[in-house]
């Protein structure tokens, strides 16, 4: 039953929290800067996983190492050619 009452209250609190922001004129504001954060952060996304693609991966392709499988190509069939 508590849980009950601390949802409602909770719930009561948010509501009245964003009445008092939408009489006062608050929410269009609370609300455009709240979506500038999130679509900067989106931006700051792509830019990091841009550079990631572009310095990173040809990193890692270039200071892997390189797999043998012994007996694949050795010394028989260079003297063949």
């Amino acid at each position: 039953m508590k849980v009950w009452v601390a949802v409602l209250v909770f719930l009561f609190l948010v509501g009245v929290g964003l009445l008092l922001l939408a009489f006062l004129a608050l929410l269009p504001v609370l609300i455009f800067f709240l979506g500038l954060v999130v679509f900067v952060g989106l931006l700051a996304a792509i830019v990091i996983a841009g550079l990631v693609l572009i310095v990173a991966v040809p990193y890692y392709f270039v200071t892997k190492r390189a797999e043998v499988t012994p007996g694949s190509y050795g010394l028989e069939q260079t003297r063949e050619r």
